[in-house]
């Protein structure tokens, strides 16, 4: 919750600060990023939770140093070949005679947080299998986000000018304060645990990369919307829409949260085959989540326009799209960690399919719809395929796993 505090604040100094041709360039950018982060993460970053949680119940603490190590190296070479295939697209872009948005420094930054934002994305959660929730938090996205928010402030008492620029700098130098940090704590975790065993690379990826296939469908949900956007409709379109996806963000964290704090159990009961167990963990969550979701969701609803002000007077017309994106995450968190429950339950193969046939199907959609409508003709296709992902997500969790997962009226 934290993370997603500060980032939104980030959000609002970026919007108020930079133009919002610009804004919409940084909105664009950090999906993008984002989007192909996803692909550097090779599957690791749910694959990797359920590894270390499975190796600690069964009291085998050397099989997880191995499935760290192999996690480490599979990270950082992914990430590695992403940077340099990213900065020779630039540089072929650029020989080829295309404008490109970004200037060659700004290109060189924004590779730095590629390779930066991945490894905070995915390494961190090697804590969350041990149940340090708090730790993998921290340095998943915390402490990068609260030193941007703090460089921001501290940017204004030297100079009321602001440029893009500056900001990849401030973002990128967090992002490598932040892996120093990580890096730090892994190696003592290493330290501490026996290294009797080895884990080959190929047989780790054989079984994260169906997870994979289903983490960048489900980005490609998540994060497209904005990139097709400021591609096909323009910046300003995309800093409108932009600022609205990101406030809906709060309505799913809530979901997110209790997601990662169950994964653990979910794992010990699936190989205990105790599924009343799992249902029973997961409609609580569901709706633990569903509480504070729904809350934030009204306020959107009936207040967004208010709400809205805080980034600006000129985004104050993104109140529809916020009202629109708004009702298809209220579908979503009352389905419950559906999702979730369907890859630490080994069902990799089957979400991938389900999911990249709709992100497939909805790629398509937006990209007409940024091109014909605009910002509003993408929030309605967003609006529709998350409640069909919700829905479909349901039906497959009951035929797969045996459970239901989606909230409940009263608690026990």
């Amino acid at each position: 919750m934290v993370t997603i505090l500060f980032l939104l604040l980030g959000n609002v100094w970026v919007a108020r600060h930079l133009s919002r041709e610009e804004a919409g360039l940084f909105l664009t950018l950090y999906n993008g990023i984002s989007l192909i982060g996803l692909l550097g993460q090779l599957g690791l970053r749910t694959s990797v939770v359920r590894w270390i949680a499975d190796s600690f119940a069964r009291d085998l603490p050397g099989k997880a140093r191995a499935a760290i190590v192999t996690t480490i190296r599979l990270t950082h070479y992914s990430l590695l070949l992403l940077v340099l295939l990213s900065l020779l697209t630039y540089v072929a872009i650029r020989a080829l005679g295309f404008n490109a948005p970004l200037t060659t420094s700004q290109a060189l930054l924004a590779a730095a947080w590629l390779g930066t934002q991945g490894v905070q994305f995915t390494l961190p959660e090697v804590f969350r299998g041990e149940h340090r929730h708090a730790l993998a938090g921290f340095l998943g996205g915390t402490l990068a986000n609260s030193l941007i928010l703090l460089a921001f402030i501290a940017t204004d008492w030297f100079s009321p000018n602001h440029s893009l620029g500056q900001v990849l700098v401030i973002v990128a130098c967090a992002g490598l304060f932040n892996y120093v940090c990580v890096m730090s704590r892994l190696s003592r975790m290493l330290a501490r645990l026996p290294a009797n065993e080895s884990w080959p690379m190929q047989d780790a990826l054989r079984e994260s990369l169906p997870v994979l296939g289903t983490q960048v469908s489900t980005g490609a949900l998540l994060l497209i919307d904005t990139v097709l956007v400021g591609l096909l409709s323009g910046p300003v379109q995309a800093a409108l829409y932009g600022t609205a996806s990101r406030l809906t963000v709060l309505i799913n964290l809530p979901l997110q949260m209790v997601a990662s704090a169950i994964s653990p159990q979910v794992v010990r009961d699936y190989a205990n085959k105790d599924l009343d167990a799992i249902e029973d963990v997961s409609r609580l969550a569901a709706t633990a989540a569903a509480i504070p979701g729904l809350v934030i969701a009204l306020l959107f609803l009936f207040f967004g326009d208010s709400i809205l002000r805080l980034f600006g007077e000129q985004y104050v017309e993104a109140h529809r799209i916020l009202q629109i994106l708004t009702i298809g995450q209220v579908v979503y968190i009352l389905s419950g960690p559906t999702g979730t429950l369907l890859m630490l339950c080994g069902y990799q193969s089957s979400t991938l399919r389900l999911v990249s046939r709709i992100a497939l199907l909805s790629c398509v959609a937006q990209a007409f719809a940024a091109y014909c409508f605009g910002a509003m003709g993408v929030a309605t296709v967003v609006m529709l395929t998350v409640a069909v992902l919700a829905i479909t997500q349901s039906v497959a969790t009951k035929m797969f796993v045996g459970v239901f997962c989606h909230l409940r009226v009263s608690f026990r």
